[in-house]
């Protein structure tokens, strides 16, 4: 345990090396893309009618969602949720069968990859080197604050960046 947490300690201390510059052209890229993407999905009578039916439309509300889906277009639920409301979230959005459904839900991967991902690295990224736009990233390691001792970090936090899907 102790040569666990001298690791990383010594981690901590000397950081990561983040290069920002390829960061934020990401950025940049990922936004481009989330807005076409987002220009497309409301040009589609899917999101116009979805636009229409609710006040102050918001692309990420599963309330407004499920209002429109169920409500509005009357589909049939596929599944419901502890409190007998109908279930939005992504196997049961997936299971309706709607090409625009499909086209939302990668809209909000992006858009939380941009967000929760590669902002959070910026934010947190210090010493930027303005010759090479490297930085250095500088998590915190928590070894004691879970009960089964395994270790969890923040600022940023390690264990929820996405590792399996290649977009």
């Amino acid at each position: 345990m102790h040569e666990g947490a001298q690791m990383l300690c010594d981690v901590e201390e000397r950081g990561f090396c983040v290069d920002l510059g390829h960061v934020r052209r990401k950025q940049v890229e990922l936004r481009e893309l989330v807005r076409g993407l987002g220009r497309d999905f409301l040009a589609t009578d899917f999101g116009r009618g979805w636009r229409r039916s609710c006040g102050e439309f918001n692309m990420d509300s599963n309330a407004q969602l499920s209002n429109y889906l169920f409500r509005v277009l009357k589909l049939p639920p596929v599944r419901a949720t502890e409190k007998g409301h109908p279930s939005v979230d992504e196997d049961s959005l997936l299971a309706l069968g709607i090409p625009e459904v499909s086209q939302l839900l990668r809209i909000r991967k992006l858009n939380k990859c941009l967000t929760t991902y590669l902002d959070n690295l910026v934010r947190e990224t210090t010493d930027e080197d303005p010759v090479t736009g490297r930085g250095t990233l500088r998590p915190f390691f928590h070894l004691l604050t879970t009960i089964t001792y395994r270790s969890s970090s923040s600022a940023v936090n390690f264990q929820n960046q996405p590792t399996r899907d290649p977009e």
